[in-house]
């Protein structure tokens, strides 16, 4: 029995120990460190009190030599044709011996057809960049609605540091630049007010610029730095999920119910 007590003891203790841990963990501040700039790459760092650690692009492994393995180019060049025989010195007047004609060298094989290239993380983050600048107030609203919902809880407390975006306008001539600039410029100040609303944010630097030229994309920049407390983003991620759920089995029950309405 003593020995059964201790084990038990023993156990309640480092169960003890890990509700511990976790309580300090979900205590920490917690957040993404966002760096971005035209023609650089996309750089997500995560961060956890005092650990950082690169999320996206992940960073390439190497083997422990240090050296990537250069794979081995088979030898394909085509080997020396065999020498043709001598002919036979002439003997008795007759005919000459024929002579075989020489191997034809092996054909190269023809080459399969290259698959396309895989998007680069650049193109990916471009083609989002153009989604998003297609219908800007579309996304407001559901980012809007968003923080109604699941979100308000994880806004109210979450912090936005060292804003920094810098956007340049550029269309097929100088109206369809206009209008755009116009839309879009409407669309941040909606996004900025309702952010300031529900968020405590703080910007560095905030610029939106036409550009009629074409000439200045290299300026688009964007940077911030969000924190949280731990147990805030998870009770998030929870109500996010389950809202998400909810929204799910309504459409389902909806689209149930339009089947029967529709049947005989």
């Amino acid at each position: 029995m003593s020995i059964l007590f201790l084990a038990l003891r023993v156990l309640g203790v480092v169960l003890l120990a890990v509700l511990a841990l976790a309580a300090v963990a979900m205590l920490l501040p917690a957040g993404l460190d966002i760096r971005w700039r035209r023609g650089g790459p996309l750089e997500v760092w995560l961060t956890a009190g005092p650990l950082r650690r690169k999320f996206f692009p992940f960073p390439e492994e190497t083997p422990p030599g240090g050296k990537k393995n250069a794979a081995k180019v088979p030898d394909t060049a085509p080997s020396a044709a065999p020498k043709a025989p001598a002919p036979a010195e002439k003997s008795g007047g007759g005919p000459p011996p024929e002579v075989p004609p020489a191997p034809e060298p092996p054909q190269a094989e023809t080459a399969a057809p290259a698959k396309p290239a895989a998007a680069s993380p650049e193109e990916e983050f471009e083609a989002m960049l153009g989604k998003l600048m297609s219908d800007p107030m579309r996304h407001v609203r559901r980012g809007q609605q968003w923080a109604k919902g699941p979100g308000r809880f994880l806004l109210a407390r979450l912090r936005v540091r060292h804003l920094r975006i810098v956007w340049t306008v550029t269309g097929q001539d100088a109206a369809a630049t206009a209008v755009t600039y116009g839309a879009l410029m409407a669309a941040c100040n909606t996004a900025w007010a309702i952010l300031r609303d529900h968020v405590d944010a703080k910007a560095d630097e905030l610029r939106l610029e036409p550009d009629f030229t074409g000439e200045r994309a290299a300026e688009r920049c964007f940077a911030c730095q969000i924190t949280a407390r731990m147990y805030i983003i998870v009770t998030t991620a929870l109500l996010t999920m389950q809202a998400a759920a909810k929204r799910r089995a309504a459409r389902a029950r909806r689209r149930a119910s339009g089947g029967r309405q529709a049947g005989p």
